[in-house]
């Protein structure tokens, strides 16, 4: 019996070495480009923009990016400049909108909402997200929750600290919790401790870390009942880096109340905006706040204020700019 083979469709053993030699050629034409092609340019892992953040746009406030406002006085906000306003004045907007016949919260909280420029004295460097807690000059109604951990000795001091308000008070069998992990940071936002357990405490500084108490947080003294007045009255503030613009951050703090004194709300102001401020780097290229909002809820409103008043070594950008311009007129006028 004889079986034929069939070999239809099939190319000619010429036609197939030649479109054999025609994909050689192709793939050292490959290699070829990818060898001349230009290397790479390396960037910073906290520069590189992932695929998913393509065509976020930027929430800095730019006003090159922004019309000049309108000679009408009545207009749709967007798209144009903000008017930098004195805190007097933003107060007393919010203080409009707030009466008993609008939002009928005459003595809401007032909010400063700061953005800053996180950029170091390296190029590709930036001030990582922070922390920070402030005494007021004039203390408002305004309680944040906190869970207090106080070491301390003296019964006296153990006494004192749970009647103003701590979660945990004790000493070395604070500390064996710590150690066996039974206590962690999970339970608790602070560690208040006595001077004369600092010794005893480092064993478990590894634990702790950021939690140990130093001398910049002001958690550790002699004065139990100081301290803990302290960090049950101070206001906590936090700094948020933005995602895609790693020199971006920007800082919530609420800073009195709009039925206070016009003049105690300023100096809380201040001594908001200057703690603030010690956080910038040394050597940092430009002005570490870039701009100040004024807000208070329920309202949506937010007022811009001239910050650089406030501050020593800040330049008002608008008498800089019509400084330029006009030694511009004088230098066309001379040609």
């Amino acid at each position: 019996m004889l079986l034929l083979q069939s070999n239809r469709g099939r190319k000619r053993k010429g036609a197939r070495i030649k479109a054999q030699m025609e994909n050689r050629k192709r793939a050292i034409q490959r290699k070829l480009e990818e060898k001349n092609k230009p290397p790479k340019k390396w960037v910073p892992p906290n520069l590189r923009i992932e695929k998913s953040n393509i065509g976020v746009t930027s929430r800095r406030y730019n006003e090159d990016l922004l019309l000049d406002l309108p000679p009408d006085d009545v207009y749709h906000c967007e798209g144009f400049k903000q008017i930098a306003y004195s805190l007097a004045e933003a107060i007393k907007f919010h203080q409009e909108t707030h009466h008993p016949t609008m939002y009928n919260e005459p003595n809401a909280v007032v909010d400063a909402f700061v953005e800053l420029n996180l950029r170091t004295k390296k190029k590709t460097k930036f001030l990582s997200a922070f922390t920070g807690m402030l005494m007021m000059p004039h203390e408002f109604d305004f309680k944040q929750s906190r869970r207090l951990v106080v070491i301390c000795k003296k019964p006296e001091d153990q006494e004192k600290a749970l009647n103003l308000g701590a979660s945990i008070v004790g000493s070395n069998d604070v500390i064996k919790q710590l150690k066996s992990k039974n206590l962690t940071s999970i339970d608790f936002d602070h560690i208040l401790c006595h001077s004369d357990m600092l010794i005893e405490l480092a064993e478990v500084r590894g634990i702790l870390k950021e939690h140990f108490p130093n001398k910049l947080k002001g958690n550790y003294g002699t004065d139990i009942e100081a301290l803990m007045k302290k960090f049950t009255n101070s206001i906590e503030y936090k700094c948020v880096r933005d995602d895609f613009e790693p020199d971006f951050g920007t800082i919530s703090v609420p800073f009195g109340r709009l039925n206070c004194k016009e003049e105690h709300l300023l100096e809380n102001l201040v001594a908001v905006l200057q703690k603030i401020e010690g956080h910038q780097p040394k050597d940092a290229p430009g002005e570490f706040i870039t701009r100040v909002l004024i807000k208070s809820k329920p309202s949506s409103e937010e007022f811009r204020i001239r910050h650089w008043d406030l501050l020593e070594n800040y330049e008002d950008p608008y008498a800089v700019e019509s400084e330029n311009d006009s030694n511009e007129e004088m230098n066309e006028l001379r040609q």
